[in-house]
């Protein structure tokens, strides 16, 4: 792997831009990955990208916790 705190065959999650891509195998820098745990399932993980994106856009609507909130979209973003 080139990377000390993966091994092959490990499940990781990975983000970033041009690094977010949804394959069996793929090139990434190491500081962009996470391990999945044992205990979430492949599918569940396919999904930390997407919901990443989410909660960035949430981040930055610096909205409060009790504030009412409309979010217009389509697909799993919005």
């Amino acid at each position: 792997t080139g990377a000390e705190e993966f091994s092959v065959g490990q499940r990781v999650a990975c983000g970033g831009n041009l690094y977010a891509l949804h394959a069996e195998y793929n090139w990434v820098p190491v500081n962009l990955c996470v391990p999945v745990p044992d205990e979430v399932s492949s599918r569940d993980a396919a999904f930390v990208t997407v919901t990443s994106i989410a909660l960035q856009g949430f981040r930055q609507s610096e909205a409060k916790l009790g504030e009412t909130a409309c979010v217009i979209g389509l697909g799993l973003v919005g």
